[in-house]
């Protein structure tokens, strides 16, 4: 140990450097006990504090920093510090690690590291809700990800609630509550005592009664049909299955039987978690098949294996609006009468549609058989809880059949495929002017998707399917 001295620029300067396999050459301040020096074999000079601990009396050394880091007072000054952090019975080095692993404690309550624990957790009984994954994912975590979520500001929530409101107020509701099904389980895991959430309310959602005329089923399928492809194939099975969106995008083949040409909808993938067998009409098998003429490729996915397939993109809205509002205005000219305005929809609304239809005539469907198609969860107890696990199989399966019998017949009729079956492809500017068009008196859906970079150019046909 060589003699304390006052470190300054000159002492530093021609400090001696420690060889790389040799004990550091420290030099010692003499104004600061402990405070010291040396310099590696490159040259770098490094400061240190060294200090007997209070918890231990053992000796020990902190690393301040380097030169060109830190200057000579300030590591003096940090030195100070330390020295009376010493004497009051703190040991340095414990309290470096203590703040160390406070941090290490923080980063792993971030929001965005909290919601993998999450899924993780919630896919051990059941899978999360697309909803719930989507609006964290897309709303919550861009917004509030990198905050810990003990110390989420209320304003910083109030501020993503007001932002997603003005695209739609059920976005802004799916927050808040998706929001709360994540701090609520941090709750319960006794990550946080309390959350920012605690005692706000989620607005109830208003029903919604939209239905589609047969003016507008035409029209909606027509606009489906110019999208071709596995995209037409899906959309138009949804809407003569009265499906949600997930349970028909994820179909295999191994859940269809091929023999008696039933599908069987695992639990998982509805909403009420209860497996249901429907017995596909003729024209929905008319659709799957076309999709695999071969019987050999039956396997896996029907519609495509592509995730991007589970969920209607905003590009895809875009092109489907387009098309609509193509079509409305062929039938305007077609017709010579005023096209009608074009309500907002939804694709769910096509499972009100059919509900509505399938009670009036000519079909006159019991409520009954309709809410078994539906797949609504009932509040039924005792023996028919219990044993009518796969009610009304085959008279779900008889109403398919004339749900699509009589989508079939709309379609038919003198006034539809306006401007023929097979249209050009509608490019960019047009598609959105044309979404544009039809959204102008809508207060939801009125974003465009953003433009591509591999947007397919030239007008094309399709040959009618």
């Amino acid at each position: 140990m060589k003699t304390p001295l006052i470190i300054n620029l000159s002492i530093l300067k021609n400090l001696e450097r420690t060889p790389p396999s040799g004990s550091k050459a420290f030099t010692w301040d003499l104004e600061v006990r402990g405070f010291g020096a040396w310099k590696n074999q490159m040259g770098r000079i490094t400061f240190v504090y060294q200090y007997r601990s209070p918890l231990d009396r053992r000796t020990r050394r902190v690393t301040l920093g380097q030169l060109g880091e830190l200057t000579i007072r300030q590591a003096r000054d940090m030195s100070r510090d330390l020295a009376s952090a010493v004497r009051k019975g703190i040991d340095p080095r414990e309290e470096k690690r203590a703040v160390a692993d406070a941090r290490k404690q923080d980063e792993t309550l971030l929001l965005r590291n909290v919601v993998p624990i999450y899924y993780a957790q919630k896919e051990l009984k059941a899978p999360v809700d697309r909803n719930v994954r989507r609006s964290l994912e897309n709303d919550i975590l861009p917004a509030l990800g990198d905050m810990h979520i003990g110390r989420i500001p209320v304003t910083a929530v109030e501020s993503m609630l007001i932002d997603l409101a003005k695209r739609s107020p059920s976005a802004a509701r799916h927050a808040l509550a998706s929001l709360k099904v994540v701090l609520n389980y941090a709750k319960r895991t006794k990550r946080i005592v309390t959350a920012v959430t605690d005692g706000m309310e989620t607005p109830k959602s208003n029903k919604r009664e939209r239905a589609f005329s047969p003016f507008e089923i035409a029209r909606f399928l027509e606009a489906v049909h110019d999208l071709g492809g596995k995209r037409e194939a899906m959309l138009t099975t949804i809407f003569l299955l009265l499906r949600r969106v997930n349970e028909v995008a994820q179909m295999t083949w191994e859940e269809v039987d091929q023999v008696e040409w039933a599908w069987r909808l695992p639990g998982p993938r509805s909403k009420n978690r209860q497996p249901q067998r429907l017995i596909l009409p003729r024209q929905v098998v008319a659709i799957i098949t076309s999709l695999h003429p071969d019987p050999k490729t039956r396997r896996g996915a029907i519609f495509s294996p592509n995730k991007s397939m589970r969920d209607i993109s905003s590009k895809v809205w875009d092109m489907l609006d387009a098309n609509l509002d193509r079509r409305l205005e062929l039938h305007e000219a077609k017709s010579g009468k005023p096209r009608p305005a074009f309500a907002h929809y939804t694709l769910h609304d096509g499972r009100t549609t059919a509900a509505t239809l399938l009670q009036k005539k000519p079909l006159s469907f019991p409520p009954h058989i309709i809410e078994a198609a539906l797949n609504h969860a009932t509040q039924e107890h005792g023996i028919k809880a219990v044993y009518q696990l796969h009610r009304y199989a085959d008279e779900v399966g008889d109403m398919l059949q004339r749900w699509a019998d009589y989508v079939d017949g709309v379609m038919a009729a003198a006034d539809t495929w306006p401007g023929g079956r097979a249209l050009p492809f509608i490019e960019i500017d047009e598609r959105e002017a044309r979404a544009t068009n039809l959204r102008a008196d809508w207060t939801k859906r009125k974003l465009l998707a953003k433009r591509s970079a591999r947007e397919p150019s030239g007008a094309k046909k399709r040959s009618s399917s």
